[in-house]
């Protein structure tokens, strides 16, 4: 195990928090909680790609960072692998390709049945595969759906899949035991904020449009802006980044 792994081990245990310099380019999901027993840490979740640039042990004392400068994103330049290559895995552990031929694969579910459905998102499309306890490795795939921009993110709820598009929430009524797509898309929501209330770590009912009106034109050929992100200010007011308008917004209540 390295120093830095051990060093970061021994500060969680003790109850420090792990702070990275911000930079745009990188995905840190993370939620740091101080609690007087113990002092938890919220977990820290690293997408595949998130390049860590730099990282403070802070203690219990202010923070101090520099300012971000040039940017740092400079991703591994990907190559030919050689013959036979598989990933490092522990003793114990074997890895083997479970399916190929992708554009560029990105988001994995699983479905009720154990089916797997794939993110294809530069082919603009959602892939099926079999149940990797059923067949290994996959021999056969189905297309689920096509034709999309750039798809991401996949839910199950009920008799419907939920796909995420760049410029919208869509989705599919199908056969839960088959896999199969049942009907035609439906679209949601698109260039809009919505609200989604929750209980218990799970939705309690389908997705309340808030704030709209980017879009003027349904076939959505043009809009005003693109929000993208939101945080709830200390007034309770509710700030909206918009990165096609290039300006943040600010909703707050006025009877």
């Amino acid at each position: 195990m390295s120093p830095l792994i051990r060093t970061i081990g021994r500060a969680l245990r003790n109850g420090w928090d792990l702070v990275t310099s911000p930079h745009p380019r990188s995905r840190l999901d993370g939620m740091h909680q101080r609690g007087s027993a113990g002092r938890d840490i919220g977990r820290c979740c690293l997408g595949a790609a998130v390049f860590l640039t730099s990282f403070q042990l802070t203690g219990e004392g202010p923070v101090s960072l520099p300012s971000p400068s040039a940017s740092l994103y400079n991703p591994a330049r990907i190559v030919a692998p050689p013959s036979g290559f598989v990933p490092t895995v522990p003793k114990g552990f074997r890895v083997s390709v479970f399916a190929s031929g992708f554009e560029e694969p990105r988001w994995l579910a699983v479905a009720p049945n154990g089916d797997v459905f794939v993110s294809d998102s530069a082919a603009g499309r959602i892939v099926v595969l079999p149940d990797p306890s059923r067949q290994t490795p996959a021999k056969t795939r189905d297309v689920f759906a096509e034709h999309l921009s750039l798809p991401f993110g996949i839910a199950f709820r009920g008799d419907f899949i939920y796909v995420a598009e760049q410029n919208a929430v869509d989705r599919f009524r199908f056969d839960r035991r088959t896999s199969r797509r049942l009907g035609e898309k439906e679209q949601l929501i698109g260039y809009a904020v919505v609200f989604v209330p929750f209980r218990g770590g799970n939705p309690t009912a389908g997705a309340e449009l808030f704030a709209s009106g980017w879009v003027p034109d349904p076939a959505q050929a043009e809009a005003y802006g693109r929000p993208v992100g939101v945080a709830v200010a200390k007034d309770g007011s509710l700030l909206v980044s918009d990165d096609g308008a290039k300006v943040i917004w600010r909703v707050f209540y006025q009877p």
